[in-house]
């Protein structure tokens, strides 16, 4: 049964996005396609959502209104989203009571919060999603779908990162599920489901990572043989800079998936890396698609291009804090590598590019809790010299075969000793050559590459 995923992001709930959805709809039903749309939260409801989930209980008058407006604008029935606003109103109450208990008054009190939380967190997808299948159900049939009776986490629901609430571990489709789908649709079948959450292995709700509905589709995608995934959002595909702070910038037509994984992992915000491997692992094309721009063209991402050498784009990662651990101890020495990364990990704090050398190692975090940070310091300084720079940016040429490109080459000779660079560090893939600069320099540095390297 030829099927295609379509991913719809939160842009997509208003009434150009939902034409946009129904007009795929109508092309695709003509073809004899079956249809599963991938929906995630409107506006910005999830962070509405965190915020509530955080003391600012008010903000649930904001998530009403928004979505009864849009509700009304497109002229659906407001009363089932108005119930499961009620059922979200009714939580938010629980969790203002549970809140209060003393821990030792409850037990397990901890898990109680933590899965009310994650069950209010996960109402966003589930407000859209239904107003999306209202919409719908106007015009053609179609079956509304609760992801979490699909995608499934191997964990119990204790097992989140308690700042985040993300849940940790492998997310998959459940084979019995996608089997019970597989046999039921048909031609011209619609399912309108949720993006982001999941369920866990204890039959708790828990989410992905934030953009993580993305994931959700391409998991859902891959699961399903479709054809290929769309994912329909505010651009028009993965350009060759950001093109609010280039000029001249381009939409790359055309990319393999492992360019565009580093892309996304090196700063490029069009797609979650985490997005990518379940579609590459089958070979399914990715489409890139602008809801406010349908005629467009677009990104395909498939598994080979015609461009070996070319350098793709220029990518940038703001809000960066350079560490520069420094001993002598470490030259001959073992263990050094483990103890300092040992140290972030007990802080809970990222780390994304790292190079050694004999008594120096150098690393960089997206962490801006200054808490946190100044806690690691501390505790680094026990045993190592520590300088921290803060206000950095990681420029990064992403490209298929860095090391061995001469263009590459010889902008990276011009600019290399250049002081305001700080750190410089070749992808171990060979995809990427980045480069952590003074915060000042990164629009110059961004303009240099792009204007040397990009054709």
């Amino acid at each position: 049964m030829p099927t295609i995923v379509l991913k719809f992001g939160g842009s997509s709930q208003c009434e150009q996005g939902l034409n946009v959805i129904l007009a795929k709809v109508n092309e695709y039903l003509e073809k004899d396609y079956s249809l599963i749309f991938v929906i995630s939260a409107v506006g910005k409801t999830t962070n509405n959502l965190y915020s509530i989930v955080s003391g600012k209980y008010e903000v649930f008058d904001t998530i009403y209104r928004e979505h009864k407006s849009l509700s009304d604008k497109m002229e659906i029935n407001f009363s089932p989203i108005e119930l499961k606003l009620s059922e979200l109103k009714n939580e938010i109450d629980k969790l203002k009571v549970v809140e209060k208990i003393l821990e030792d008054c409850v037990d397990n009190i901890e898990d109680v919060i933590y899965n009310l939380k994650l069950k209010i967190i996960s109402f966003g997808e589930v407000l859209s999603s239904m107003i999306v299948y209202e919409y719908l159900k106007k015009y053609v049939d179609v079956e509304y779908y609760d992801v979490t009776k699909l995608i499934k986490n191997k964990n119990i629901s204790g097992s989140i990162d308690k700042q985040t609430l993300n849940m940790k571990g492998e997310f998959y489709c459940d084979p019995d599920e996608i089997k019970n789908i597989k046999n039921k649709i048909k031609p011209k079948s619609i399912i309108v489901t949720q993006g982001f959450i999941a369920g866990t292995s204890d039959n708790k709700i828990c989410i992905l990572t934030r953009s993580g509905s993305n994931t959700s589709a391409s998991l859902i995608t891959s699961a399903m043989d479709a054809e290929r995934l769309e994912i329909w959002t505010d651009v028009s595909g993965l350009y060759t800079s950001d093109p609010r702070k280039i000029t001249n910038t381009k939409v790359i037509k055309h990319v393999n998936y492992s360019v565009c994984q580093e892309a996304a992992a090196m700063g490029s915000q069009i797609i979650h890396p985490f997005s990518i491997k379940p579609c590459q692992e089958k070979s399914i094309p990715i489409h890139i698609k602008n809801t406010f721009k349908p005629d467009d063209i677009g990104t395909v991402i498939t598994e080979t291009t015609d461009t070996k050498n070319e350098v793709h784009l220029i990518s940038c990662q703001t809000d960066v804090t350079l560490f520069q651990i420094t001993s002598m101890d470490m030259w001959e020495g073992y263990g050094f590598v483990y103890d300092i990364f040992k140290a972030f990990n007990e802080e809970k704090i990222d780390v994304n590019i790292i190079t050694t050398s004999q008594f120096t190692i150098s690393t960089t975090t997206n962490e801006k809790n200054q808490i946190k940070l100044n806690n690691l310091v501390e505790k680094l300084k026990e045993k190592y010299n520590v300088n921290i720079v803060y206000d950095c940016v990681i420029v990064s040429v992403v490209a298929n075969d860095v090391k061995h490109n001469e263009e590459i080459q010889k902008v990276h000779n011009l600019i290399s000793l250049k002081e305001s660079i700080y750190m410089i560090h070749f992808g171990a893939n060979n995809l990427s050559l980045s480069y952590v600069v003074n915060k000042n320099y990164g629009l110059e540095l961004m303009e240099t590459l792009h204007s040397n390297l990009i054709v």
